[in-house]
């Protein structure tokens, strides 16, 4: 498992080039990583403090409706959908 900030940067990464509104289908186990991200992870990659709690609060209830707003596209997930962080073990 990765941090929710590892998620996250490797989740901005591959929707960087996404049109607005596009899905995005994650890994079950890397939506599970994203609910550990805090509003003070947050502000760190540069959100407003008030968007941030905001979006802190969906993913602690266990939902991606914020985040998906907060970047454009549409966030589902499954889990056979392949990982964004690939681990070498």
């Amino acid at each position: 498992m990765a941090t929710g900030l590892e998620c996250y940067d490797a989740l901005k990464t591959a929707t960087a080039d996404l049109p607005i509104g596009s899905d995005y289908v994650l890994n079950q186990i890397e939506r599970f990583d994203l609910f550990k991200l805090t509003a003070s992870d947050l502000i760190s990659r540069g959100f407003d403090e008030f968007i941030a709690e905001c979006v802190s609060a969906d993913l602690l209830n266990q939902e991606l409706d914020e985040l998906s707003k907060t970047m454009g596209i549409n966030l589902s997930h499954a889990s056979d959908a392949p990982l964004l962080i690939v681990s070498e073990s």
